[in-house]
């Protein structure tokens, strides 16, 4: 994905702990204080999100080019699954064959990826 900045791994959990985290995807913006300047839980903010970290990036000298919105190519990511939730209730995307059987000990086979 060609990403060349630092990306914060948390596989023990001990940021999502620190910020007393209760939420995904939660997004905290952080000055070069360490204060935490803008914060969003859950999906969407995307332009609220995008200008603080302009007027970040700015505080600190960057010079940016205007707003505008930048195509980011696919390519590669048509691999993914839709997000799945198991439980009885939830299972709106558990793609099986055969019927999801209420507490019973199942065993799946491996399929190829199926586009939505």
């Amino acid at each position: 994905m060609n990403i060349t900045w630092p990306v914060v791994l948390d596989n023990d959990f001990s940021q999502w702990n620190a910020y007393n985290n209760r939420y995904w995807p939660a997004q905290f913006f952080i000055d070069g204080n360490g204060e935490i300047r803008y914060f969003h839980f859950g999906e969407g903010a995307y332009e609220e999100a995008e200008q603080v970290i302009r007027d970040l990036l700015k505080e600190n000298g960057a010079e940016l080019e205007s707003s505008g919105t930048i195509e980011v190519s696919d390519e590669g990511l048509s691999k993914r699954t839709p997000e799945i939730y198991l439980g009885y209730t939830r299972a709106k995307n558990f793609a099986s064959e055969g019927n999801l059987k209420k507490d019973t000990l199942t065993s799946f086979e491996k399929k190829e990826y199926l586009e939505p």
